[in-house]
């Protein structure tokens, strides 16, 4: 049997539970509900919804109430719970009533007795719910934090990234300056070689220039001596004495020795130095030419057949020198 603690809606409940366990009719079903409703009708009409609820928990709670009230006035004693007076599902529903569910629009009494247990259970994990709430939060905070240091040395990362970028940059400019420098330098060191080769292909057009006239000068010279010579050979085929013709045929054949070997020097030194020593070599032999001839002409007038006179002669007057 139920007893009365359990309030409205458990009678209700209990009168339906059993008419499904008596496999009732619908037409027996229909007539309970309608018996129910006209009950229910009377007693809560005309009052608001908030009353009904608030009546429900006071009726779940005065039970426990009684049971409290009841005992200290027997014992004398003071009766701060009513957990042994009362059944346990009377003392969960006025527990209930006094802490849970005041949020949701449902008679206390209606709600099953494990529901309220699973809810009061949840209401006891209350602080491990906080502690949960309490370490979810220093988690989030380490979480947040270690997002910051994350992100810090994401950020530092790219500093030193861009740091060894711009490092990069200014080294490969460098070596383009550098680059750029050795190509100049090249360029100006072929500049300065050819510069150098012109220079040495100018003196040696110089000096070739000058080798070339002094050869013209010089053949001029020849042709000059040639000329003379032919003039000392005359005037010794116009000698009477044999003697001063066998001299004078000596002094034209030490002169011609003399030429020979001076044209051959000339002819074979090709070099700046053996041109010049060439050319001095001509000017020594040049030299002797005229000194010999110089005494020829001093010993045939010393000579007593000289009476024609080689001072009148026009070789003599041409100067050899």
């Amino acid at each position: 049997m139920l007893k009365k603690e359990v309030g409205d809606a458990a009678w209700v409940e209990a009168m339906f539970v059993g008419l499904a366990k008596g496999a009732a009719s619908r037409q027996v079903v229909a007539a309970a509900a309608a018996a129910v409703v006209r009950c229910f009708m009377g007693k809560y009409s005309g009052v608001s919804k908030v009353e009904v609820l608030v009546q429900d928990r006071l009726d779940l709670i005065a039970h426990a109430l009684r049971a409290q009230v009841a005992e200290g006035l027997a014992s004398g004693a003071e009766v701060r719970s009513a957990a042994n007076l009362v059944s346990p599902g009377a003392l969960l529903r006025a527990n209930a009533a006094k802490h849970q569910g005041f949020h949701r629009p449902e008679l206390v009494s209606a709600v099953p007795e494990r529901e309220l247990r699973r809810r009061q259970r949840g209401r006891r994990h209350t602080a491990h719910e906080t502690g949960l709430a309490a370490e979810a939060g220093v988690l989030k905070e380490a979480e947040e934090k270690a997002e910051q240091a994350k992100q810090q040395f994401a950020d530092e990362v790219e500093l030193e990234l861009k740091a060894a970028a711009k490092e990069k940059y200014d080294l490969e400019q460098a070596a383009t300056e550098k680059a750029a420098e050795e190509m100049a330098a090249a360029q100006e060191k072929s500049y300065l070689e050819r510069v150098a080769k012109e220079k040495v292909a100018v003196e040696k057009i110089t000096e070739q220039k000058a080798a070339d006239e002094k050869a013209a000068k010089e053949k001029t010279r020849l042709e000059q001596v040639a000329k003379e010579k032919a003039a000392a050979e005359k005037v010794a085929a116009e000698l009477k004495d044999d003697e001063e013709k066998a001299y004078v045929a000596q002094f034209l054949a030490e002169m011609d020795a003399k030429e020979n070997a001076a044209k051959k020097k000339a002819a074979v030194g090709k070099t700046t130095t053996g041109e010049k020593a060439a050319k001095k070599a001509k000017g020594d032999n040049f030299a002797d030419v005229d000194m010999d001839i110089e005494a020829l002409a001093q010993r045939i007038d010393s000579m007593p057949s000289s009476s024609w006179g080689w001072e009148q002669a026009s070789w003599r007057k041409s100067g050899w020198r």
